[in-house]
Formats: C-alpha cells, sequence, structure tokens
C-alpha cells in the first residue's frame, strides 16, 4: 500500500506541476473555507465519534481545456479531526494536513454562471495531531502524531458554481464531500478512514 500511495503521489505531483506550468487558458485564486470532518471506525470500539469544525486554506489552480472540461490543481491547509466522549471528559481529536488535491471538472454555461462537477483524488501530508481533553475547566493536550501515518489518500467529489465579476475575475462556491481510502490509525486493533463535507469559496484571476 505504501509503495502504491508513492507511485499515486508521483503521478499526482507530475499533473500537478503541468497544471500550473500552462499559462494559456490558465486562472489562480485563494481559496479558503470550512472542513467538517469525521472518522469511519473499524471494528468500532463503542465511542461514538461527532464532527469537528476546522478550516481550510489554500491556492487554487484550474487549466481548461476547452468550455467545459478543465483541470484543477491546489494547495492547501487542512484541519481535520473529530470530537468524541469518554466518561465525563469531551475529547476533541485535531490533525493538521499540508494538502494537494486533483480534480476534473466539468461545467455548464447559464447566461455568465457556470455551475459545475467535479471528481478526483487528494494526498494529505500529516503536519500535526494532537488530542485535546477537557473537563469543566480543565484541560490536557496530548500529542498523538507518532500513532497516525504521514499521509492520506481521499476520493473527492463536488459541485460548485462560477460566476464572472469582470473579464478577468471570477468568484466561485462549492461543496464536496471528501472519502479516505487509507487507514490513518497505526494500532492494530480498530482502523480510522477520514471523511469530512468541506465548503469553499473563492476568486479567480483568469490569465
Amino acid at each position: 500500500m505504501i509503495y502504491l500511495m508513492k507511485v499515486i503521489f508521483s503521478l499526482l505531483l507530475i499533473m500537478f506541476i503541468s497544471n500550473c506550468s500552462i499559462a494559456q487558458s490558465f486562472s489562480w485564486g485563494p481559496v479558503a473555507g470550512l472542513n467538517f470532518s469525521n472518522i469511519t471506525e473499524s471494528p468500532s470500539s463503542g465511542v461514538t465519534s461527532t464532527n469537528k469544525t476546522g478550516l481550510i486554506a489554500g491556492i487554487k489552480f484550474e487549466r481548461k481545456f476547452d468550455s467545459s472540461f478543465s483541470v484543477i490543481s491546489k494547495i492547501r491547509y487542512l484541519s481535520s479531526g473529530f470530537k468524541s466522549k469518554s466518561g465525563q471528559y469531551d475529547i476533541t481529536w485535531n490533525m493538521e494536513y499540508l494538502d494537494f488535491p486533483i480534480l476534473i471538472k466539468y461545467k455548464f454555461n447559464i447566461e455568465n454562471v457556470f455551475p459545475y462537477l467535479t471528481a478526483g483524488f487528494s494526498t494529505g501530508f500529516n503536519l500535526s495531531a494532537k488530542l485535546k481533553s477537557s473537563e469543566n475547566i480543565v484541560a490536557v493536550e496530548v500529542d498523538f502524531k507518532n500513532s497516525i501515518e504521514k499521509y492520506n489518500f481521499e476520493l473527492l467529489f463536488g459541485t460548485g458554481i462560477d460566476i464572472n465579476i469582470l473579464e478577468s475575475k471570477s468568484i466561485f462556491v462549492q461543496i464536496a464531500y471528501s472519502l479516505g481510502l487509507v487507514d490513518i490509525n497505526k494500532s492494530n486493533n480498530t482502523s480510522w478512514k477520514t471523511k469530512s463535507i468541506q465548503v469553499t469559496s473563492g476568486l479567480l484571476f483568469n490569465l
């Protein structure tokens, strides 16, 4: 699995560099939003996990091939994780990633408003992993980075809308669902696979 992940990431990196290096029909801009993340645990430990809200921030690059199809690549900071409860303790599991999505985009033209669909993959490299346990006003923070894998690999599906505001600028709003394919938990007892709903928006400069 690790070898396969290295091969897939190498291919994604080649696509990313190619996408960023071609100026014709090219656009780029900042992207920001919220990540409503959780995990799927198998087998279940009996502890119920709930969504954690985190930040998404980065840069989006888009290479247009024609009026409908394009390839999107991004560099993003992604705050992920989940929440759980153990007895009287509330626990927040915070995981931060440097994230590299590569997506295919198909859009529809409705009088300068462009609804679209996206699908692709995302490779994330873990930057930090800390859990925060609190009871009333007492809080304890523990680093668990050594307990999870250094990378994550996810499927991404989304829909959104582009709106032209000037000839050289457009804004977009998007909602996407991510589904983790890698067990990020190094423990042999349970498997953790990430899942999230991502709501983002941004501004694109068309070259």
